[in-house]
């Protein structure tokens, strides 16, 4: 082989290079303390690296983000737990003017000190931080309790990053701590008659209140002869019946049966009427068996439990937990007669099967279980024989249903978007059954509406029927329409009720009729906008003019609710009921001894109710509830009674029962947000922990080994050196030297 100049000048430069890489190499390793400085010198650990590196920065963001979050959800809980023990306060205060004798002024101060603790409950629940309010949900910037009492945040919790994909809530929404539900208590109603010993003549003066073990014949007592109202010329019994001996079992009179009219809700949603009769001689306990098993008890199962308190009220609680469904009304009529003499079986109410007719009845002594101060739909005062033909209540410029409306498959209060088949008392489910419609075919909804311009009008809803093919000959399917006409004028106009979709407007079908085309139409007839055509454009122009005077919605607890953009206090009057009341019979009880060929149907839908009154319900709306409480502190109510000023109101009692929820209740959510807290804490730390160990494995992968590294250098430098001396000997040989 020949070596040339040019031969050794590329074999010198080849050797340069590759030496002068590996010192370099080693250089930049000692001078950065990493193994590699571009991804092309090593793929698979500048692959690693770059993932560790994503890793750490994740973590980092998490570290900060809890950080955040944390202190937020401190607030939270500190605020919460502040909230219990104001809640638990109050309860103090109310157990302290139900256990003693307050005169008026005392009450009055209770009763101030306890407004006092509800607007420190206001001021907990709109606690901001750093221009945060803590309980509007996601709506930070809103605050969450006006001055109404009224929650006005959202249902959202805020998240925070806990990892990649993994989020984690840091607050709770003030709709879960005011407005939420639990689903570990059950609903109680409670009548607020006191039922007495009426076979006594000092009722008024020193009442002796129904136990389990009385009679019935105690429950009518006096009342069986009209004479036994009178009184003699001192004011003393004068009556012919006499109450030392008469009501004794040997007394040989043979007093009339007792006729029951009960109608409500059952725990599974369905609604019933039930006429049943009871002896004289049957007891107040056999009375709470019958109303039992009308609701559904069996012998070996119950649904609910009925019971009597201290004061002659009888109470019903619904077994099923969450539940909120159950409703209750009950009036009961007796025969009665001239005097002791004529006393006798009459069988006269046998054929009695309407509340309207009852009425009428005449020598028939009426036993009522509720009373109330509402109106009913022809502007009287209502009585035991209305139950749903009852006027909204109105407050203001609110005009407000009392019944909630309740979803029967998920229990949840309904919404404007729910559908009216979603909430039937009937029994019959579309099918397929998952989708949770009922079956309200030729249902009939009336309305009678005084709008604000003081125009009566009277709305007749046809929910029409759907498509029955099976039926011989088949039926046609009918979409929903509305007839309406102002009072007394004998004209009318009937409407579909439309809707729209992406697909167009379209009449709509029997079941899928929503609360939000019945308030709609509430809204025309309040606001006088009737639509001028039956096409969807006048329909929906009518709706959009509405809105300029009324709104009306389901509000929080599914009531509904017209709020009047008008007036201070609105002059708008509203009923709504099920045109089944109209012809509602009670053809017999559960065991099917009947006079009808079908026993008694309720109405599948109730809007407005003379009904029993709520003690307890799953769900809470703590600002209202304690408004109440408020109140029976300073009216001096001690349990709900028919003779008050507010014969709805549930009194001191029912207010501890619902005072000890309420703070279980505040109780569950401090917990949950504790829970949230410590999980949000324990992220944090983790990551703070998981950043040090990715950081280690990463310099494991990434960075130099500084003596391995400075031993490469020193070994590089040297061969370095090496090959250079070699280079310039090698260059410096000439022919001579071979010579």
């Amino acid at each position: 082989m020949r070596i040339t100049n040019q031969s050794r000048f590329s074999q010198t430069l080849h050797d340069y290079q590759n030496n002068m890489k590996g010192v370099n190499k080693s250089y930049q390793q000692i001078s950065s303390g990493l193994k590699i400085q571009n991804s092309y010198e090593n793929a698979s650990v500048y692959s690693d690296a770059m993932r560790l590196d994503y890793e750490v920065t994740t973590l980092d963001q998490v570290v900060e983000a809890t950080s955040k979050s944390v202190n937020f959800s401190k607030n939270t809980d500190k605020s919460l737990q502040e909230f219990e023990k104001q809640l638990e306060n109050f309860k103090t205060k109310v157990v302290q003017a139900a256990s003693d004798v307050h005169n008026k002024t005392s009450l009055e101060a209770l009763a101030n000190e306890l407004q006092g603790i509800k607007n420190h409950l206001v001021n907990i629940a709109n606690t901001s931080v750093n221009g945060q309010f803590l309980f509007s949900g996601s709506a930070v910037d809103t605050k969450p309790i006006d001055n109404n009492g009224k929650y006005q945040g959202n249902r959202d919790s805020m998240k925070t990053s806990a990892g990649s994909q993994i989020e984690l809530p840091y607050n709770i929404p003030g709709y879960d701590i005011f407005l939420g539900k639990d689903n570990d208590y059950s609903k109680i109603l409670t009548t607020n008659v006191n039922l007495v010993n009426n076979t006594k003549t000092d009722v008024s003066e020193n009442p002796q209140y129904l136990t389990a073990q009385n009679t019935i014949k105690d429950m009518i007592g006096l009342n069986y002869a009209e004479d036994s109202k009178n009184v003699d010329s001192n004011g003393k019994y004068a009556g012919t019946i006499n109450p030392d001996y008469d009501f004794l079992e040997n007394s040989g009179i043979s007093f009339p049966d007792t006729y029951f009219y009960l109608q409500g809700k059952k725990p599974d949603g369905t609604t019933f009427t039930s006429k049943f009769k009871m002896t004289a001689d049957a007891s107040i306990e056999g009375l709470m068996q019958k109303i039992g098993q009308e609701f559904g008890n069996t012998s070996t199962t119950k649904v609910v439990d009925v019971s009597i308190n201290n004061e002659g009220q009888f109470n019903v609680k619904d077994l099923t937990k969450g539940n909120q469904v159950i409703d209750f009304h009950m009036v009961a009529a007796t025969s009665t007669a001239a005097d002791k003499s004529s006393i006798a079986q009459n069988t006269a109410l046998d054929t009695v099967n309407t509340l309207a007719d009852l009425k009428n009845a005449s020598n028939v002594h009426i036993t009522e279980f509720t009373k109330s101060k509402f109106i009913d739909n022809q502007g009287n005062a209502a009585d035991s024989f209305d139950f749903d033909k009852i006027r909204f209540d109105k407050k203001d410029n609110k005009v407000t249903s009392n019944v909630s409306q309740v979803v029967r498959k998920s229990g949840e209060y309904a919404t404007d978007a729910t559908r009216l088949s979603e909430v039937a008392g009937t029994g019959e489910l579309y099918p397929p059954k998952e989708q949770g419609k009922y079956n309200i075919d030729d249902r009939k909804l009336n309305m009678e509406v005084l709008s604000r311009n003081g125009t009566e009008y009277e709305i007749s809803i046809d929910l029409g029927h759907e498509e029955n093919l099976t039926a011989t000959p088949p039926v046609a399917a009918q979409t929903a329409t509305f007839t309406i006409g102002v009072k007394g004028s004998g004209t009318t106009q009937t409407f579909d009720i439309w809707h729209a979709t992406e697909y167009g407007e379209f009449t709509t079908p029997t079941k899928d009729v929503t609360f939000r085309q019945i308030n709609d139409i509430i809204a025309m007839a309040a606001s006088e906008n009737i639509p001028a055509g039956n096409n969807y454009a006048s329909y929906n122009q009518a709706i959009h003019l509405s809105k300029g005077a009324v709104e009306v919605n389901l509000n929080d607890k599914g009531k509904i609710e017209l709020t009047d953009k008008t007036n201070s206090v609105s002059t708008i009057e509203i009923s709504l009921y099920d045109a089944t009341t109209d012809v509602e019979k009670f053809y017999g009880d559960s065991t099917g001894n009947t006079t009808a060929t079908s026993q008694g149907r309720g109405s599948a839908f109730t809007f407005s109710e003379n009904n029993a009154i709520t003690i307890d319900e799953p769900s809470v709306n703590v600002f209202d509830d304690l408004d109440k409480m408020i109140e029976a502190v300073r009216q001096g109510y001690y349990r709900a009674n028919a003779d008050s000023e507010d014969p709805r109101n549930t009194g001191m009692q029912g207010a501890i029962e619902r005072l000890d929820h309420l703070i279980d209740h505040a109780n569950k959510e401090l917990t949950k947000i504790g829970s949230q807290t410590n999980l949000i804490t324990a992220t944090k730390e983790r990551a703070s922990l998981m950043k040090v160990n990715v950081l280690t494995v990463k310099n494991e992968v990434i960075d130099a080994d500084y003596a391995e590294a400075y031993l490469n250098f020193t070994q590089k430098s040297l061969s370095y050196q090496a090959m250079l001396q070699a280079s310039a000997k090698i260059n410096q040989l000439s022919l001579l030297n071979y010579m």
